[in-house]
């Protein structure tokens, strides 16, 4: 099983931005941090 590091990161990276796509699309409560 072959298993690029990248893939990993860009996986992780399109998972975390998909979470706070969803919780911005609630309403921009939160608003930009960091």
């Amino acid at each position: 099983m072959e298993y690029d590091i990248m893939s990993k990161k860009e996986f992780e990276k399109m998972y975390f931005f998909g979470r706070l796509r969803g919780l911005h699309g609630n309403g921009s409560e939160a608003g930009h941090s960091g």
